[in-house]
């Protein structure tokens, strides 16, 4: 209440309004200043982002965000929330405050637990990956030069990775592509190991053994030949080729104005040069031989005359020609099919003998695969025309 003093001074009764409004101004301000705003209550309630959590492999990692609220619903710090996995061996969760980290270390299911206090949250975890990684064949024989697809099988969840890692321990013996494809390189052993890029830990074994490639071969030292225009010579090799496979050879020359073979392998030189003569694998065509075949002039011996009648006792000289390359001899062996009938000396005199039929030979002394022949006929002495025959043979 406001009192207004009557005096005889009317500036006192002003001196005691301002005072009392004063007073009055100071209380209200003292009653604002001791008001306090309401503060958060104790955690009543843990929530988790998520009540689940899928990962897409090993190593792939996701966060979950715990937060706690009081009765009133008002946030409370989550710096006390504790992380646990029941499997770590699954996914291990790491910590930092309100957030959970969550990484998948193998394939599999398990769970993380958030507690604070005694308030607790549960949030389911699986780890997609492979459970296994299986081959077709776990054993491969291949030759060196081939190659073969190694057949695998995986056992993985959906929307994981199915790629798989292929790594050969001996790259020398046989190396494997990308996609598993095994190329044998030289004779001997190894193995390949394919694991899962989604998780190394599993993976499986291949024993890969090489065996030497195929292969067609001639005789020691039938890498050459030489022949003389009109030979022809039989060849032979040798096929090395698996069981079940074609030991045919199949026959080329690289120069047929040369030298032309025949399915059965002989080769007829036909003209002055070299060639190639090849024999390929049926089986494998990879798998050949070749001789270098040099042809030369023909070598000849031919004999004069080429028939001759005798009557026993009779003689006749006999002449043959031999070409060959300069340098060599030109001299010819002879010799008689049957001495019985017909004799001949080193000089290619021939005696009749006795009555029939002999051939006589001249045989290259530089080369005795170079023959030339004549046929001679005896006569007994008496038979028709058998005398003067014989006489004008005799007169020669």
């Amino acid at each position: 209440m406001l009192h207004v003093f009557r005096s005889r001074s009317h500036h006192r009764c002003v001196v005691v309004s301002r005072i009392a409004a004063a007073l009055f101004l100071a209380a209200c301000s003292s009653a604002s200043d001791n008001v306090t705003a309401p503060s958060a209550g104790a955690p009543t309630r843990l929530e988790l982002s998520t009540n689940g959590v899928a990962l897409a492999g090993l190593g792939a990692a996701d966060s979950i965000i715990a937060t706690l609220r009081d009765a009133d619903g008002n946030n409370v710090s989550a710096s006390a929330v504790r992380w646990t996995s029941d499997n770590p061996l699954v996914a291990q969760v790491s910590a930092s405050g309100s957030v959970g980290t969550v990484t998948g270390r193998a394939a599999g299911v398990t769970r993380i637990h958030a507690t604070a206090g005694s308030l607790a949250m549960d949030v389911d975890v699986q780890v997609l990956g492979v459970r296994g990684v299986s081959l077709v064949q776990s054993a491969v024989a291949l030759r060196a030069g081939d190659t073969q697809l190694l057949g695998t099988l995986i056992d993985a969840d959906v929307n994981t990775s199915m790629t798989l890692h292929f790594t050969s321990l001996n790259a020398a013996v046989a190396t494997v592509s990308a996609d598993g494809v095994v190329s044998g390189i030289s004779a001997g052993t190894t193995t390949v190991r394919v694991s899962s890029a989604a998780d190394p830990r599993v993976f499986a074994m291949a024993n890969i053994t090489v065996n030497p490639a195929r292969a067609v071969s001639f005789a020691p030292g039938g890498s050459a030949i030489t022949l003389w225009v009109g030979d022809a010579r039989s060849l032979s090799a040798n096929v090395d080729v698996d069981a079940n496979e074609s030991h045919d050879i199949v026959w080329s020359s690289e120069n047929i104005a040369v030298a032309t073979v025949s399915e059965s392998g002989v080769i007829t030189a036909t003209g002055i040069g070299t060639a190639i003569i090849r024999a390929s694998s049926a089986a494998d065509p990879r798998a050949r031989a070749e001789l270098l075949l040099t042809v030369r002039s023909a070598r000849t011996v031919s004999v004069s005359p080429d028939t001759a009648s005798l009557v026993a006792g009779a003689q006749q000289q006999f002449a043959a020609t031999v070409v060959i390359e300069d340098g060599l001899s030109t001299k010819v062996v002879w010799s008689s099919s049957d001495t019985s009938v017909a004799t001949v000396s080193d000089a290619g005199m021939v005696s009749a003998v006795a009555a029939g039929s002999t051939t006589i030979t001249a045989t290259s002394m530089a080369d005795a695969t170079r023959t030339g022949t004549a046929t001679v006929i005896v006569n007994n002495a008496g038979a028709s025309g058998g005398a003067v025959s014989a006489q004008l043979r005799r007169s020669k």
